[in-house]
């Protein structure tokens, strides 16, 4: 599985509500499937099954294979699992996450 983005995609936010707190989200944290890099997240807005351009449902025609870490370190684009919801202010355009003290 891969991570793929989009920016123009990502302003489509999606509304989730519970009984307590409205949720507005577009992308998710994944874990990043790289040797050694287990423990990192990466930010999906579209999962495929493959790292090729052309070979992936996403229309959007910015999109792109997230290659950054949410620390900031590169990786593959290669995902395992799901994390958590990236909440809108938590994360910078370049996928790397914003940590608030």
């Amino acid at each position: 599985m891969y991570a793929w983005r989009t920016l123009e995609g990502e302003q489509n936010k999606i509304i989730k509500t519970n009984d307590k707190h409205k949720i507005i989200h577009s992308c998710n944290w994944y874990y990043c499937d790289d040797k050694n890099m287990e423990n990192e997240l990466v930010l999906v807005y579209s999962i495929e099954k493959s790292s090729n351009f052309d070979e992936i449902s996403l229309l959007h025609k910015d999109k792109f294979l997230q290659t950054i870490t949410a620390s900031g370190k590169e990786c593959s684009g290669k995902i395992s699992k799901w994390a958590k919801v990236a909440l809108p202010e938590s994360f910078n355009p370049n996928g790397t996450e914003i940590i608030k003290f």
